[in-house]
């Protein structure tokens, strides 16, 4: 008989691991047990790399946040070695969530510096208080005061961080600055824009420092605009920046790691999967290291997930494989499930206690209340970051069955005058717009397609992925039943 995890320990682990209302994957630091790195978010942590590219969810505001501890960042350069971490890093915010006025300007004071200097004099100024700190050359009063010299004083400007990276190169250190969250540095896309654009200006001259670096991370619609990055040499930015994505194998060894230092439950998924498995677990500090055939291993994986949540979706194969089934209903149109949805699904399905007599942790109907869950949290990021997407789907909400013929979508944005209220959106926001409106509906469409809402089947049929389509109240013959 096939190995099967005690039913209530496992759940224990899963709910243990990923509180309630928290978001291991937004800006509240968790415990460096809990920090998984797949080999492919190498290139994202290196110092080298200036720009880091992903989605909601991705995990984007977690490596800010871990570059910037310590503790967090022993457990990066111990399983990233290719990430080439030294372990004389120092790093310092220049903007995020949560960061002291002292370190770095908040929105309120970046908009007051914007009506007085230039963008690339602004970035400049929070690098050299960062790298240089309290010295007698920048001002300590305020932000104004310290822009203002910076300006003023262009050749002692540079003269001080030549002399600061001489000695980080003499003492063997590095400074790295790293900013986040930079979607809220602006109320208006006109001033975002001009931010994002003197930001990359000032990421791309320090990179010819030796010691002193900058890493900026950013959403994929942020680069959109090619007003963004409308300046000289801007593709030495563009072209090294890393993608943060997540594989199946990914997402399950994120899980291991969750699970083999949970609180709760942790010692008898570990010693389940030694016992049922074969896979030995070492401590290193205080962490657990995942064994790395559980990392990169398919078919271990769905081995071991399959004794957490039975084999099947339903009686019998014909429902699909929960191993598979997971995250394939938590993708976008694009491939793409991120970790916070992945996190979201299994802890609501973890929270569904399995009818009497099963004898598994998870029950097949409790998965598809997980995934009916993430949509929801997946729905409300997608319509913060882009308010105009709020509209153009409500009205389709209980009228559309996908797949669906584009003129479907035609007729019903026609009949409820969507597109103007699409345009009233995007134009009461600081967020980044529907490009394609001026061509109607079907620009709109294209619009949403380029946000992995949907999909162009070859048959010219419009499809929409489950972690969408559910929440957005859209239906499907035979598929998971749509919010309400």
């Amino acid at each position: 008989m096939s190995y099967i995890f005690p039913s209530a320990p496992l759940r224990d682990a899963i709910l243990s691991s990923i509180p309630e209302g928290s978001s291991q994957f937004g800006m509240e630091l968790f415990s460096p047990s809990f920090l998984y790195a797949p080999v492919r978010h190498s290139q994202a942590v290196d110092p080298n790399t200036m720009l880091v590219v992903g989605n909601r969810g991705a995990g984007k505001s977690l490596w800010w946040a871990a570059l910037r501890s310590p503790n967090h960042r022993r457990v990066i350069a111990r399983t990233l070695p290719k990430a080439g971490l030294p372990s004389n890093l120092e790093v310092r915010a220049g903007f995020g969530t949560g960061v002291p006025i002292k370190e770095a300007p908040s929105k309120d004071v970046l908009a007051k510096l914007l009506r007085e200097f230039e963008p690339r004099e602004i970035w400049r100024a929070i690098v050299g208080w960062q790298v240089l700190g309290e010295t007698t050359l920048l001002p300590v009063e305020n932000w104004p005061s310290r822009v203002t010299w910076v300006r003023n004083h262009p050749e002692e400007f540079e003269s001080a961080l030549d002399d600061a990276d001489e000695k980080l190169l003499g003492e063997n250190r590095t400074q790295l600055v790293v900013f986040d969250a930079l979607d809220t540095a602006a109320d208006t896309w006109t001033d975002l824009r001009r931010l994002l654009r003197g930001l990359l200006q000032v990421t791309l001259e320090f990179r010819a420092r030796r010691r002193i670096r900058l890493k900026v991370f950013v959403r994929p619609d942020m680069l959109e605009d090619p007003e963004v990055a409308n300046f000289p040499d801007a593709s030495k930015v563009l072209g090294s920046k890393a993608l943060l994505s997540w594989t199946l194998v990914d997402l399950y060894g994120l899980l291991w790691q969750m699970l083999g230092n949970a609180p709760e439950g942790g010692k008898e998924f570990r010693e389940g999967t030694q016992t049922g498995f074969n896979q030995k677990w070492v401590k290193v500090e205080e962490s657990w290291t995942v064994p790395n055939p559980l990392c990169v291993e398919e078919e271990l994986q769905r081995s071991v997930f399959h004794a957490i949540s039975g084999p099947w979706m339903g009686p019998n194969p014909k429902r699909g494989f929960p191993y598979t089934w997971l995250p394939n209903h938590l993708a976008d149109s694009f491939g793409q499930a991120s970790p916070r949805s992945f996190q979201v699904a299994l802890r609501e399905a973890a929270v569904h206690h399995p009818p009497s007599g099963w004898p598994y942790a998870l029950h097949h109907e409790g998965i598809r209340r997980g995934v009916q869950a993430a949509s929801g949290v997946r729905v409300r990021e997608l319509t913060e970051d882009y308010p105009w997407v709020e509209p153009a789907m409500e009205a389709l909400r209980n009228k559309v069955i996908i797949p669906c013929s584009p003129l479907d979508l035609h007729s019903t944005w026609k009949s409820h005058d969507t597109l103007k209220e699409v345009a009233r959106a995007a134009t009461a926001s600081a967020k980044l717009g529907p490009r394609r409106l001026e061509k109607g509906a079907e620009g709109l469409i294209q619009d949403l397609e380029e946000l992995g809402i949907f999909q162009r089947l070859p048959d010219g049929r419009l499809q929409m992925p489950d972690v969408y389509r559910v929440a957005f109240g859209l239906g499907r013959k035979g598929g998971i039943r749509p919010l309400r």
